[in-house]
């Protein structure tokens, strides 16, 4: 029964709500960059909330509001909308689209809109960038425009900073000018800075207020009548990522800068580079080149250089390596040869070129080195030997270059050495192939002292693959050399070494950390793409096999430093006497999740106690001789230990805790449907096929086909707050809906009881299940008057939604089935695959027992029984074990580029707990597989609530007041 008082309360409230948010000068200062219009304000007007494409912005409902950027998001931030990466409107990336088009070094109209007016300054950059790219801040840094003059009130330039472009306070005489609904206008001219041009270029619009807090150097302007801010002093700290004051904003936009009289046809759509046309290869992949000359004019003699390069990229038939396509995939090549990662992100280093490459300069593909994206000079023959030794990197040059008699190699980028490698017995490093060669075939121009030519060395004997030693990683040909893989790109500070500085490829994942589960449903103005995080989908923690280098013996790396040993006693007991003081504290204030009331209270999943217990298995069994770090003898041994645990806290609470969730959830919005087969895997991934290296297969788990699992936990979000979403968008933008479709929305925000969020993941053989469907969310399933009547009967608590399997709805993937889908994620961590679960059998479940081995977990085999990780009420622990297992594996022994977990950790110790680098490293690595974000698999979700998290813990077991 509807009741018509209920609807009109309802008309009232969501009317004030529409006028709320439509209205702007009473928040907080906000602007943003209309002309050229930047990425955000693109996003902005003409928004499509229903049947858009990869090439449609996702809409953006407070283009003004980007004040997080900076060292966190160059372009400005917003929600879960970084413009570093913007976001379409199916959850991928943006293509870029140029705006305008400007010659070099013209004057140009920088047109500005605040929506609230707090004073300050403006100023414009740019960066020429490649498609799919993300600009460095230095780059911006390097190029700034000049600001020439103000249209609208006359502000003259400041000789002592000529990029400010300062505005007039809103008492200047004469008033300001306003737009219809109120929003002050600015419109200024600047100048491109001479000798910068591209057909991609990015300017940067950069917002500082000055009510708070001035910038340096307003004491030395000469303020026009109307102009001064007043008495306010200067900023002790300008925030870099703008959280704090004074308040600053960020935006983009994309332009192209050209030759004078270059911009004679309108902007048009930016293509990375022309398609490639594939051609067959009697190999594992299919290769395909171009050959493309460069012109550039160099910036500092004006000399022109041509470049000629053939560019070999691969398409990879196994698709199952691609977790989704942003910027670039198979078909969508990067820019000068840079490799597309699996991701869909443009760049150089192995993260990006090596396992799962998508095409560019690949590790494991055969290719030619990619043209430097800095001017070198042309190579004749062989590569430039910058030394006689040749032990540095020819100037400016990427690609590898040999070493040492050719008896190794290093990476170089931008002139850069990046890693070095050596080749194993019988073999010579070939510069013409770019790959470890027989000795016969190698003229080598290396040579170790002197720089002459070597004579060439024959083998006796066809060599065989070499046993590694030491932390030496060596390079072997079998049938024929093929390109030499490097599965690690770390800076090496020795040149005469061949010992890459980071961890073992055995241990380092391969596949994208994801983001976080949501169990609450997403209230943004856009119904068909939740903004709450994803599930973190822990992939294997070895390197997956790859189909494309099946004639190379992969090469080993081994750590380079000393495993982590079992705790002493007594650094053991206290730091358990730190964390039992404080238990109280951990289960109430610590381990919460969010309602769907938006109400945090202590989750019913994650308990203290079962905490511990996990604890005292990884620490005193541990798994494979890996321990969790409690922390060493020394006088602030026990404080490593308690600091280790608030991070690997701190990143549980943003992936499971704080959604009450063991099971992954079903969260992957696909064409608008929660397909069924979304436990097969989630964002383009297959997680049965996340398998382990070649060294670690025997440890994987059989698929069984016939298996059949539920999963225990599910996301539970309310109706009413996605109804809310749609029936706002429909009075604030005129989307067009039947009347009684309105009504019945309007009516189910009333009922405020209703949940419909989808049911557990499960599995099953297509005997039972021959395809599946999607769960219908807005489903009515609550109907005890229907004849026969309805009940909701999926999950407890369950009021809205049901299975719907009138016909196959597949998931991003393509599956249309559940069979041997059951390796989801689960756990405080979320561990997934085959790889993993399989691993956990090997060391501490069945597995080990029945071969004889010790065993935690005897009567538990992990790989028929994933499920006993979040159903067991035995072990509880369990949900803990399998997130530390990770965390031992991934974290603990990360040393990659210089940065060694372990000792940025006693680092941050030592120097009294303080800044944000150490916590969002980590943050980095679990989600985005890197300690140097952006990485090649996308911005790190939830920087700041990781952080955040991190320094409430240390807060509740009172270590922040021990310096």
């Amino acid at each position: 029964m509807i009741f018509l008082p209920e609807i009109i309360a309802t008309f009232v409230v969501t009317s004030l709500l529409v006028v709320h948010l439509g209205y702007h000068p009473g928040v907080d200062a906000h602007g943003y960059l209309k002309t050229p219009r930047s990425r955000n304000y693109r996003a902005s007007i003409d928004p499509k909330y229903f049947g858009g494409t990869a090439t449609d912005p996702a809409p953006e409902n407070c283009p003004h509001c980007l004040n997080i950027g900076g060292t966190e998001a160059r372009c400005g931030k917003v929600g879960d909308h970084n413009y570093d990466y913007p976001p379409n409107a199916i959850g991928g990336v943006l293509p870029p689209l140029v705006q305008e088009c400007y010659g070099e070094g013209a004057i140009i109209d920088i047109e500005s809109v605040l929506t609230a007016h707090h004073m300050g300054h403006f100023e414009v950059k740019s960066c020429v960038i490649s498609p799919g790219e993300v600009s460095t801040q230095e780059c911006f840094d390097a190029y700034p425009l000049t600001f020439i003059s103000d249209e609208l009130y006359g502000a003259p330039p400041h000789p002592l900073y000529p990029g400010r472009a300062y505005i007039p306070r809103t008492d200047y005489p004469g008033g300001l000018a306003r737009s219809t609904n109120g929003d002050y206008l600015f419109h200024h001219r600047f100048r491109l800075p001479a000798g910068i041009r591209g057909d991609l270029v990015l300017l940067q619009w950069y917002y500082v207020t000055a009510n708070s807090c001035t910038s340096v150097g307003y004491d030395t302007y000469a303020w026009p009548v109307g102009f001064h801010p007043g008495n306010v002093p200067v900023c002790e700290v300008i925030p870099p990522d703008g959280r704090g004051v004074p308040e600053q904003f960020w935006n983009c936009a994309e332009v192209s800068i050209k030759v004078d009289n270059g911009c004679g046809d309108p902007p048009s759509p930016v293509a990375a580079i022309p398609t490639l046309i594939p051609t067959s290869l009697p190999t594992a992949y299919q290769q395909t080149s171009t050959t493309s000359t460069v012109t550039s004019t160099s910036m500092n003699t004006g000399a022109t250089v041509t470049t000629t390069s053939t560019i070999t990229s691969s398409t990879i038939p196994n698709s199952s390596c691609v977790s989704a396509t942003a910027t670039c995939g198979i078909n969508k090549p990067c820019a000068d040869g840079m490799c597309c990662s699996q991701w869909g992100y443009c760049g150089t280093s192995e993260a990006y070129c090596g396992t799962c490459c998508q095409n560019g300069n690949c590790l494991d593909l055969p290719k030619t080195n990619a043209p430097s994206r800095k001017p070198v000079q042309p190579a004749t023959g062989l590569p430039t030997i910058a030394t006689s030794s040749c032990q540095t990197c020819p100037l400016g040059a990427t690609g590898l270059y040999a070493m040492n008699n050719c008896a190794g190699f290093r990476q170089c980028i931008s002139g850069e050495s990046m890693a070095t490698y050596a080749c194993s017995a019988g073999t010579l490093f070939d510069e013409k192939l770019g790959v470890c060669n027989w000795s016969a075939d190698v003229n080598c121009h290396c040579n170790a002292a002197i720089g002459e030519v070597n004579p060439t060395v024959s083998p006796t004997s066809k060599p065989t693959e070499q046993p590694t030693s030491g932390t030496t990683m060596v390079v072997s040909p079998t049938t024929k050399p093929t390109t030499a893989k490097a599965t690690t790109i770390a800076p090496t500070t020795n040149p005469t070494t061949y010992t890459p500085t980071t961890k073992p490829t055995t241990s380092k994942p391969t596949s994208k950390p994801t983001t976080s589960a949501p169990t609450s449903k997403p209230t943004t103005s856009n119904p068909t793409t939740p903004s709450t995080p994803k599930p973190t989908t822990l992939k294997p923690m070895t390197t997956k096999p790859s189909t494309n280098s099946t004639t190379t013996s992969k090469p080993q790396l081994l750590p380079t430093s000393s495993p982590i040993m079992a705790p002493t006693s007594s650094t053991a007991a206290a730091v358990e006497a730190v964390l039992e003081a404080h238990k109280d504290g951990i289960d109430n204030n610590i381990l919460l999740y969010q309602t769907p009331q938006s109400v945090w209270i202590p989750s019913t999943v994650y308990r203290y106690k079962d905490l511990l217990d996990g604890l005292r298995v990884m620490y005193n069994d541990g798994v494979a001789n890996k321990y969790f770090y409690m922390g060493d003898d020394s006088p602030k041994g026990h404080l490593y230990g308690l600091v280790n645990i608030a991070a690997f806290l701190a990143q549980s609470i943003k992936e499971t805790i704080q959604y009450n969730a063991c099971d992954e959830n079903s969260w992957d919005l696909v064409n608008g449907k929660y397909a069924l087969s979304n436990s097969c895997g989630q964002l383009g991934q297959s997680y049965q096929d996340y398998k382990c290296s070649e060294s670690e297969a025997h440890m994987e788990c059989p698929i069984n086909l016939n298996m059949e699992i539920r999963a225990t936990t599910n996301a539970k979000w309310c109706v009413a707050v996605h109804n809310l979403a749609v029936v706002l968008l429909i009075l604030i933008f005129g989307v067009a809906v039947p009347m009684f479709r309105l009504i019945h929305l309007i009516f189910s925000l009333c009922r405020r009881s209703r949940y419909g969020a989808p049911g557990p993941l499960f599995c099953g053989p297509k005997a039972k299940y021959p395809f599946t469907g999607f769960w219908d969310y807005a489903k009515e399933c609550n109907k005890p008057w229907a004849s026969p009547p309805e009940t909701c009967d999926v999950y407890e608590g369950q009021k809205a939604g049901g299975f719907d399997n009138s016909s196959p709805v597949p998931n991003s993937m393509g599956r249309t089935d559940v069979e041997g889908c059951c390796f989801w994620g689960r756990g405080v961590i979320q561990t997934t695959g085959v790889c993993n679960f399989g691993k956990l059998n090997y060391y501490l479940g069945k597995r080990a027992k029945d071969e004889g081995r010790e065993s935690r977990y005897p009567d538990i085999n992990f790989c028929e029984q994933p499920n006993a990780i979040c159903d067991s009420e035995e072990h509880k622990e369990l949900k803990w074990i399998a997130g530390m297992f990770y965390w031992v594996e991934s974290l603990q022994s990360y040393n990659v580029g210089g940065w060694d977990y372990l000792s940025e950790l006693k680092k941050f110790v030592d120097s009294g707990l303080k800044g944000n680098n150490f916590i969002d490293a980590v943050s980095g690595i679990v989600n985005r597989g890197c300690h140097n974000p952006p990485c090649a698999a996308g911005p790190v979700d939830g920087l700041s609530d990781r952080s955040g998290n991190f320094f409430k813990i240390l807060k509740e077991l009172g270590l922040v007041t021990i310096f």
